[in-house]
């Protein structure tokens, strides 16, 4: 069975974080967030992110803040991101992936 991902964090708002959640904010926008901290946050925060012209606002959280998330995404070096799944979440009934995310 494949557990259903149901929240997704992403560390680092570059180029690939921000692509990366552009495309997952538009599949299911009440599931993903940014966690960031510093004067990145404050800019997160009050002006979102802009991808192929289109502007998202995404949820940012500092990490003190940050929940457990099923899907962990980190920013890479050199252009590889690091896709981490959780597996200490919280127990949640299996099933479909983000793709049925209008039954979250």
């Amino acid at each position: 069975m494949i557990a259903r991902i149901e929240t997704i964090a992403v560390i680092g708002a570059g180029a690939l974080g921000a692509v990366y959640a552009s495309i997952l904010h538009d599949l299911c926008p009440h599931s993903v967030c940014f966690i960031s901290r510093g004067s990145r946050y404050d800019r997160l925060r009050r002006d979102g992110v802009v991808v192929n012209g289109k502007r998202y606002e995404i949820t940012v959280v500092r990490p003190e803040e940050a929940t457990p998330a099923d899907l962990l995404i980190v920013g890479g070096v050199r252009g590889t991101p690091y896709v981490i799944a959780n597996k200490f979440r919280s127990s949640r009934s299996s099933g479909d992936t983000l793709r049925n995310c209008e039954q979250v």
